[in-house]
């Protein structure tokens, strides 16, 4: 009885233990898979769409998939379905901080979403978003409204390869890159979209854009935190890539980008969006100031410079908006005039209008 015991422990083990594992089929993770230090392909033959749960509800189900030091991918160029390949992280965990692989987000046909919530984990060297190896290549989604999205030796690319779409959505939870992050990959002519509204995002260098492909950042409301530790926060011109800054409706503030270095180059865009805030009230206007991007460098002896003529708004904000640098040179800045009613003027002094109350009086001696 006890060899038998033995026996069947060893064939659990292979069973669940092995250099690749296959989804072809939707299939929910409840408990731990172990790829023996190899891959997961997540794949569709057909029309059909395959989505693959990792699920950890905290009580019986403690879905997991580890040793993933192989190349993973979430729908591929062979055998190249059509339907939609999704791998959700609904509090499980994918990888661990001390094993873990590339992974390939939409390598086919297929289009590809990964979605990290409820407190998920996902560990991974580089994660490319749109591998593009076929003539029609699936576009690639990135979600993660909890949990952890950890790059710990490696980039996160939005938009490889030639003629790729990618979308990196953010609402909550932690986002950590190693290395650099780039919207739009250089010199492949694709497309990629980076939306945070939450959480914290942190990448040692920060690119949106480059000379041939197009890249957009979208910072939505005041919540998020946003921050490259080592080097640039870059925006690229000759693409038109964006900047697009939605302001809280309510306190009229944007998450301000806390950058190590600045490259801000020729035709880059920036996208006011005032969100309602002071539309349409009625009031005395005055200037209300809005920090975009905070340049930081600990070096005493570095020079920052933001060079405002490399910048354009949209052209639907043009009439409305200007660029200003802040006294200290470091903060770049959108200005534009909302109404404020007179009771709650001197509420302002709170959002750091102090210096436009006093000229404001300094105008008008009698008020």
């Amino acid at each position: 009885m006890t060899h038998l015991m033995k026996a069947l422990g060893l064939l659990a083990m292979i069973a669940t233990t092995a250099s690749a594992v296959d989804y072809s089929t939707s299939t929910d993770i409840t408990t731990e898979v172990n790829t023996g230090n190899g891959k997961v392909m997540i794949y569709t033959t057909g029309a059909s769409d395959v989505v693959v749960q990792v699920i950890n509800d905290g009580a019986t189900k403690a879905g997991a998939i580890t040793n993933t030091t192989g190349v993973s991918q979430i729908g591929y160029s062979t055998p190249n379905g059509t339907g939609t390949c999704s791998l959700i992280i609904d509090g499980g965990s994918v990888g661990t901080a001390a094993q873990y692989g590339q992974w390939y987000v939409s390598g086919g046909n297929s289009d590809g979403v990964l979605d990290i919530r409820n407190g998920g984990s996902f560990y991974a060297s580089t994660l490319y978003l749109g591998m593009g190896q076929t003539a029609t290549p699936g576009d690639a989604f990135v979600s993660i409204s909890g949990g952890n999205l950890t790059l710990t030796n490696g980039n996160l690319f939005l938009g490889y390869r030639y003629g790729t779409v990618a979308s990196f959505t953010q609402t909550g939870g932690n986002v950590s890159v190693g290395y650099d992050t780039t919207i739009g990959h250089t010199s492949t002519s694709s497309t990629g979209t980076m939306t945070i509204s939450g959480g914290t995002f942190t990448s040692r260098a920060l690119l949106v854009g480059s000379a041939a492909s197009v890249g957009r950042l979208n910072i939505i409301g005041d919540a998020a935190t946003v921050t490259t530790t080592e080097r640039a926060f870059a925006v690229y011109g000759q693409s038109q890539s964006t900047l697009g800054f939605t302001l809280n409706g309510t306190t009229g503030r944007v998450s301000c980008i806390d950058a190590f270095e600045v490259a801000l180059l020729a035709g880059a865009v920036v996208d006011m969006d005032l969100n309602g805030f002071r539309e349409g009230a009625e009031g005395e206007t005055v200037e209300w100031v809005v920090d975009l991007v905070r340049f930081r460098n600990t070096d005493p002896e570095a020079e920052i410079a933001i060079e405002l003529d490399n910048l354009v708004f949209s052209p639907e904000d043009q009439a409305a908006w200007t660029f200003r640098v802040s006294d200290d040179g470091q903060t770049l800045q959108a200005v534009t005039m909302v109404a404020v009613p007179e009771p709650a003027t001197m509420a302002l002094l709170g959002f750091g209008v102090v210096g436009l109350v006093a000229s404001r009086r300094r105008r008008n001696p009698a008020a």
